[in-house]
């Protein structure tokens, strides 16, 4: 009796890493499925890449050659048709549109927006006559100096 238990539970030992072993098996296939289907995405992607490239110093190509035969026209003295370039529309008060501002707000701006936070300005020593304030990057941590960056030691 006792030897048939110990028979059974072998095979159902021996069952089930046939088992484990075969559903291992099927996660590796998969993963190297995938891993094949990724590496053809990044190929196809480079790919890509290189033909917008190669587009773009096409265009570039043909624009410089453009440019030189103007230039040559201009030499010779041959007049070009030029378009006039299509007006610009006029920002409403205090609006930007198609970059362009108005009057008005042109020269509103104070000093307070150009500046950062008040604690990027530091007062250089106080015995400078005027006591001159310049811009230090702030960094992390407090006031004054750099703070934490990536390449410093943190001293421990």
């Amino acid at each position: 009796m006792r030897m048939q238990q110990l028979h059974q539970k072998l095979d159902q030992a021996e069952a089930e890493k046939v088992k484990e072993k075969h559903i291992r098996t099927q996660n590796l296939v998969a993963w190297n499925k995938e891993k094949i289907r990724m590496q053809s995405e990044v190929k196809r992607n480079r790919e890509q890449t290189k033909r917008t490239m190669l587009d773009i110093e096409n265009k570039d190509n043909e624009i410089e050659k453009l440019r030189r035969e103007v230039d040559e026209m201009i030499k010779h003295g041959q007049q070009l048709a030029v378009q006039e370039p299509p007006p610009v529309r006029r920002a409403q008060k205090g609006k930007k549109v198609l970059g362009v501002w108005t009057e008005e707000s042109q020269f509103d701006m104070d000093d307070e927006d150009k500046r950062s936070t008040e604690s990027e300005w530091s007062e250089r020593s106080e015995t400078s006559k005027n006591k001159e304030r310049r811009w230090m990057p702030q960094g992390r941590g407090g006031r004054g100096g750099r703070g934490r960056g990536r390449g410093r030691g943190r001293g421990r």
